[in-house]
């Protein structure tokens, strides 16, 4: 038998060796452990930006995490919602929230809310492929109170994107609610002051990445047919957020003599097509950070925000 002295062995009936080969055996292993943990584990994610309301401590709120409240309060508002979604959208809504606790949830205090629509529309507006997700901590008013009535209690910043086919735009521009703001126009002609035009019968539709517009052009409350026929094509831009201008225009019209140029004057005429700044609201406004209009699909991302309702003063 060779004694521990002896260079180079390992003798597996001696306590001196089974302990320093189990030692080595130990740390190659935790070593090899944490070598792959570096490897798979998840980078640290940014931390939650904090709410500006009060909510439950923590030790309520683990209690109410592991107990599975907050998993049921959860659950229970998401399905709530997206029938109520369907009601309003039809389609196929989808609603998400993540509170912070049962109780919480009660008060209508949430750490996130998203919503996702697929094939919605409002009021015969199709809406297209829609994902709303808010990007601050939300607190809502469920019931009218000296506070305020329902909605948002505090403003709040909604991240919106989503895709809409050329088929739905149109349909969309042909609502009433759109349509209406490109009906009046006011047009400074030299000599005559404040000359007031009007466009009748606005047909907008989108092809092929271009807008198309049919309409009539006549002076303020004049017959139709005193007026000019217009078939106007354009390349929609997007321009601070806010408009839609049309560029590259070019018009058609049985009733001009040269039409191209007129061209120049229609995006004058014409511009802004849609001006998101007549939609606000005190309780809302939106802007659209992107605007890619392709082939048979138009992707858009923008930014909604919500503010609460203001209070009428008593009298």
């Amino acid at each position: 038998m060779y004694g521990c002295s002896d260079i180079g062995r390992v003798h597996i009936g001696c306590k001196v060796c089974r302990a320093v080969f189990s030692g080595l055996f130990s740390a190659l292993l935790f070593s090899s452990a944490q070598s792959v943990y570096a490897q798979t584990a998840e980078p640290p994610q940014a931390s939650e930006a904090p709410p500006t309301f009060k909510i439950a401590g923590s030790t309520s709120r683990s209690i109410q995490k592991y107990s599975g409240l907050t998993w049921l309060s959860e659950k229970s508002i998401n399905l709530t919602g997206t029938l109520a979604a369907k009601l309003i959208l039809h389609g196929k809504p989808h609603l998400k929230v993540q509170a912070y606790s049962f109780t919480d949830s009660l008060h209508g205090k949430f750490k996130k809310v998203s919503v996702d629509l697929k094939d919605c529309s409002y009021k015969k507006v199709p809406l297209g492929d829609l994902h709303a997700s808010t990007m601050m901590p939300v607190q809502f008013r469920l019931f009218k109170s000296k506070k305020g009535p329902p909605g948002v209690a505090a403003p709040v910043m909604v991240a919106v994107t989503g895709q809409v086919e050329e088929s739905d735009v149109s349909r969309a521009l042909e609502s009433p609610t759109i349509s209406s703001q490109l009906n009046f126009l006011r047009l400074q002609l030299p000599g005559l002051g404040d000359q007031h035009l009007q466009v009748v019968e606005p047909k907008v539709k989108l092809e092929n990445g271009k807008v198309k517009i049919n309409t009539w052009l006549i002076t303020a409350n004049a017959p139709k047919e005193t007026g000019v026929k217009l078939d106007i094509c354009a390349s929609p831009t997007l321009q601070n957020e806010r408009f839609i201008m049309l560029k590259e225009t070019k018009v058609d019209s049985a009733d001009i003599i040269e039409p191209e140029k007129f061209s120049a004057f229609s995006e004058d005429l014409l511009n802004p097509l849609l001006d998101f700044g007549k939609f606000d609201r005190h309780t809302h406004a939106f802007r659209l950070n992107e605007l890619n209009v392709e082939e048979k699909k138009v992707k858009f991302a923008g930014k909604l925000l919500l503010a609460p309702k203001p209070v009428a003063p008593k009298n």
